[in-house]
């Protein structure tokens, strides 16, 4: 006669001893038997995992107060945890969210050579672990690329989003078209041809969501709304994504940014278009902002982003940086209206990064993997050549693209605003307290091209169309040059980041080094260049436990060539890294 020893203790005991599972654990335990699989549908243990296990949610929370749960509004799956119902739905989606965003294979994996099923977790401890709750001991990359093999060949990745739900990355080419890839397995299981989605053609996707620039019938511009058909069960028809509508503005569109469910469209005229995707068959289009005083052409919009309060633009020239209320529709905030003020330069506390080490000792073990490592962070004298542009209120000359901006993104959790250069990474504490008139604070800037790390083959300022890709998640920051940079404004959580529950502020004190940590990682691609001269990566994305890139790869030598720069054309995949938390 079989005894279920669950039967013979108190449920409070049962309750406890459940609780110190994780997910997938607790999910493996309903086999055993129909009084385990009752046992455990009590939501109570399911709480307890979200709360003290998993740190979802204060301990306080209830099932009602899931649906308004800020710190789970700040991912990109934020789509996958809304609509819960219990705690469970909670901790099992979560577990699919940070399995999705895994990549090919988990680092146990890659470094035994096992199968691809998941590894067991050491005794005693969870499974999964968010990185939040200590801070960071590594950024570890795992062995392979996620490169893609199509009956053309490989392909050339260009842009990417990534549907954790799904567990597929979504990647418009070089050459052209759409591929949906399992990143499990690397095979394409849905696509759209070069004849529908051109070359280098930008992406924008979120909760299910994508939306692409292409040309319409008549040649005009335009971005196209597709659904998957999770979103549509009852239109599936085999289709993966459907075309659901078209977006036409009456501006070449520079710039664009999907947050869900709004969509931003920068016009090359200076007018950002805003609609509002929440019905993706009908978008509907909301008040625009007039930025043509400050950002009237082409060279005056390089990136564009937002959040539910304000426009962020920044274009070519140093004085270019432009906050704009979104409610009212006018500025803020601007860096030319910072640098008008006396003696401006005085409030730029400038850094570098210490690479002193690796400089010395090049054949440094560091240096020949992908894995990041941590970095000091130096005070220096500001560049002699910023500082006079500063003096001169950010004025420079046409053409001069050292102080080029390039891409801007605000942080929630810190309530800091990125902006990358050419030059640096300016860092701007609790922008949304500042104006124009009220705007004497300090600043922050870390000069990366003057390391000296890494020595290019082509010149720093030279016609090479180059990227520079900037994220932004969690309270950190990556940007990709000769170098990969990760920048963590809050290193001493305790808990997971929610918006504005870690203000990063600058000391008081110009000596006192700021509140952060620093790491890098060698880019051994720098030089690679894709088949019309592009260099660099072309596209980045974080959350708290993973980064994924685009790098330009170098292909196989051809035999029958003559040519050395044919032999170093590169092929575009994508690499990933975990964020491990502190032991």
């Amino acid at each position: 006669m079989s005894f279920d020893i669950l039967a013979a203790l108190p449920p409070e005991l049962a309750i406890e001893i459940f609780a110190f599972l994780d997910p997938g654990s607790l999910t493996r335990c309903t086999a055993v038997s129909k009084a385990w699989r009752n046992a455990i549908a009590n939501d109570l243990i399911w709480r307890r995992v979200a709360t003290e296990q998993l740190c979802l949610c204060p301990d306080e929370t209830e099932v009602q107060d899931l649906a308004a749960l800020p710190s789970l509004k700040r991912w990109s799956a934020s789509g996958h945890l809304a609509g819960l119902a219990n705690f469970r739905q909670l901790c099992v989606r979560w577990q699919q969210v940070l399995v999705g965003w895994r990549g090919r294979r988990g680092l146990i994996e890659d470094q035994q050579g096992l199968d691809q099923s998941e590894p067991e977790p050491p005794e005693g401890t969870a499974a999964i672990r968010h990185p939040s709750l200590t801070g960071v001991s590594k950024i570890q990359a795992t062995s392979d690329t996620i490169g893609v093999m199509a009956p053309e060949g490989q392909l050339d990745i260009w842009r990417i989003k990534l549907d954790p739900e799904d567990r597929t990355l979504i990647a418009t080419t070089r050459t052209g078209g759409l591929h949906v890839v399992d990143i499990e397995t690397n095979q394409i299981v849905w696509q759209l041809g070069s004849h529908q989605i051109g070359s280098y053609k930008h992406l924008e996707g979120e909760r299910g969501v994508l939306v692409m620039n292409r040309r319409g019938p008549d040649g005009e511009e335009c971005f196209e709304v597709w659904v998957h058909r999770r979103l549509i069960p009852d239109e599936g028809n085999g289709e993966l994504y459907q075309s659901r509508s078209i977006i036409l503005t009456s501006q070449g569109v520079r710039a664009s940014r999907f947050k869900w469910p709004i969509f931003c469209g920068m016009g090359e005229l200076g007018t950002a278009f805003f609609w509002d995707l929440t019905d993706p068959d009908q978008p509907r289009q909301l008040n625009s902002i007039d930025a043509s005083a400050r950002h009237s052409h082409a060279r005056e919009i390089n990136y564009v982003d937002f959040d539910d309060q304000h426009l962020f633009l920044v274009g070519q020239y140093l004085d270019q940086v432009t906050i704009y209320d979104r409610t009212t529709g006018q500025v803020k905030w601007s860096m030319a209206a910072y640098l008008r003020q006396a003696d401006a330069a005085s409030l730029v506390r400038s850094y570098k990064m210490d690479f002193d080490d690796l400089i010395a000792q090049p054949t440094d073990p560091r240096l020949s993997t992908f894995d990041f490592f941590e970095r000091k962070l130096l005070p220096k004298e500001i560049d002699p050549q910023l500082k006079e542009k500063i003096e001169r209120g950010g004025a420079v000359a046409v053409g001069d693209g050292r102080f080029e901006w390039v891409a801007i993104h605000p942080d929630e959790a810190t309530g800091a605003l990125f902006i990358l250069g050419r030059l640096m990474l300016v860092i701007v504490p609790n922008f949304a307290s500042l104006s124009e008139s009220s705007c004497r604070v300090p600043i922050m800037a870390i000069e990366y091209r003057t390391w000296g790390f890494h020595q290019s083959t082509f010149p720093m300022f030279s016609d090479v169309v180059h990227q520079l890709p900037l994220t932004v998640a969690d309270g950190r920051a990556l940007f990709v040059e000769a170098n990969n940079i990760l920048v963590d404004l809050a290193p001493q959580r305790q808990v997971p980041l929610t918006p504005g529950s870690a203000p990063f502020l600058l000391p008081v004190d110009p000596d006192v080094l700021p509140p952060l940590r620093v790491f890098a990682s060698h880019n051994p691609f720098f030089d690679l260049a894709d088949r019309i001269g592009i260099h660099g990566c072309s596209c980045a994305q974080m959350d708290a436990a993973n980064i994924f890139t685009v790098f330009q790869t170098e292909a196989p030598d051809y035999e029958d060539t003559e040519d050395e720069a044919d032999m170093r054309e590169a092929i575009c995949e994508v690499l990933h890294w975990h964020v491990d938390a502190d032991a």
